[in-house]
């Protein structure tokens, strides 16, 4: 009886032991199913998002969804989209208002300004926007007459919402491509400025070049309208440095030198858009805004950086006399006091006839002679076309360097002004 008990004892401590180690294995079964579960689901969270250099997603959730797509390959994306945010990106970095990359912080004794703006990580930030080259455009930016970022015991900063800059990051219009290939975009971006109340007030365009870095696109050459760059300083041109289209800029360096194997529609397009933004009242391009002491009378309120400069490379004798006879708005659309060349300040703003243009047709060529006929969309403040016209131009070349010859913008009154003084002025039918 006593060996039965002690051999029932043995038997039930053997179950105990097996049930036992069943349930550790089991236990441990589970516990490796929910390692894995974790590790599924941990896989299935972007890692990125935790290590975005953002101070504030809500700051604006479109400039932190480009973001995130610049942390990883996107697959068969087409160049409208890596425009589009390449772009957004690109002029967001500028937007002094912005509170996404960068806290909004005291004035930390850098530039004359109320407040900065500090950046959460600006290595990782450019890292994913721009290459090297890029880089050194942004941190080269001068903005008000000062740098954009600075940088201060090892902090990047930014100028703070005082000196608010245009939203072009809101502004694209459309884009041309330049060039495009597996590793790079050269793309031409046409934007509209507009005023508080979404009119739009003048128009542009900017180049912007991205290279493919691993898969991903980088900002490999751009520079915003509103900024001033140290390598265009150095380049001796009459442009005002603190503020210029970029394209007037280009085309303007263009005139410096001869243009080798240059096709019809390249000439033709660079002196209608040089030709024609010239007549842009207001603008700052090729002028600086003065006080209206200095200007030869109120409206004046533009003074050319380098009028003979400026006319020597643009037109030949005839093309500056036509210039200088231009009629706008009833009164002369230049005018010289002191030695200095003035033209009308924005209160006259003349069409954007520079940005207009839509085609165009030979009319007779020769080697050193090109006389064409000009085709432009007349467009309202939204962009509607209103009208379609023509006007014939003129080119000279001259020492390897096409100049106009012969050509009247659309908005210049001269014949008109000649027609109704001399009583010749006949209505159209």
């Amino acid at each position: 009886m006593k060996k039965r008990l002690i051999c029932f004892l043995m038997i039930g401590a053997v179950v105990l032991g097996l049930c036992s180690c069943q349930n550790q294995q089991k236990e441990e079964v589970a516990q490796v199913d929910l390692l894995e579960e974790n590790f599924e689901q941990t896989a299935e969270v972007p890692q990125q998002s935790a290590s975005l250099p953002v101070f504030d997603e809500e700051n604006d959730p479109q400039a932190v969804e480009y973001l995130k797509m610049q942390y990883q390959v996107q697959e068969d994306e087409d160049i409208d989209s890596i425009v589009k945010r390449m772009w957004y990106l690109g002029n967001f970095i500028y937007f002094a208002d912005e509170e996404t990359f960068a806290e909004s912080v005291p004035q930390k004794g850098m530039q004359n300004a109320p407040e900065h703006s500090r950046y959460v990580d600006f290595e990782n930030l450019t890292a994913h926007l721009y290459t090297e080259k890029g880089k050194e455009q942004l941190l080269s930016a001068m903005v008000g007459g000062g740098k954009y970022i600075e940088q201060q015991d090892g902090e990047y900063y930014h100028l703070g919402a005082w000196r608010t800059e245009p939203p072009y990051h809101l502004w694209m219009s459309g884009y041309q491509t330049v060039k495009s290939s597996e590793g790079q975009i050269k793309v031409q971006v046409d934007y509209q400025e507009k005023d508080l109340q979404n009119n739009v007030t003048s128009e542009g365009s900017v180049m912007m070049t991205l290279v493919n870095h691993d898969g991903i696109w980088l900002i490999d050459d751009y520079q915003s309208p509103t900024a001033c760059y140290p390598s265009e300083v150095e380049f001796d041109l009459p442009v005002n440095p603190e503020h210029h289209d970029q394209k007037v800029v280009e085309y303007l360096k263009m005139q410096y030198q001869p243009q080798e194997e240059e096709d019809v529609d390249s000439i033709v397009e660079r002196m209608w858009y040089l030709g024609n933004y010239i007549y842009l009242a207001g603008e700052i391009t090729f002028c600086v805004p003065v006080p209206q002491e200095e200007a030869p009378r109120e409206v004046y309120s533009c003074c050319f950086v380098d009028f003979e400069e400026l006319t020597e490379h643009l037109y030949t004798e005839n093309g500056k006399e036509q210039l200088l006879r231009a009629i706008v708005g009833g009164g002369s659309y230049i005018q010289e006091k002191d030695g200095k060349y003035y033209h009308l300040g924005d209160w006259r703003t003349e069409p954007a006839h520079y940005s207009w243009m839509s085609g165009y047709q030979t009319l007779d060529s020769k080697e050193d002679w090109l006389k064409v006929e000009v085709t432009y969309d007349e467009q309202d403040f939204q962009g509607n076309i209103l009208d379609t016209k023509s006007v014939p131009m003129t080119l000279i070349r001259q020492n390897g360097i096409w100049l106009i010859e012969d050509y009247i913008s659309p908005t210049d009154q001269y014949f008109l002004t000649k027609q109704l003084e001399e009583g010749t002025f006949r209505q159209p039918e």
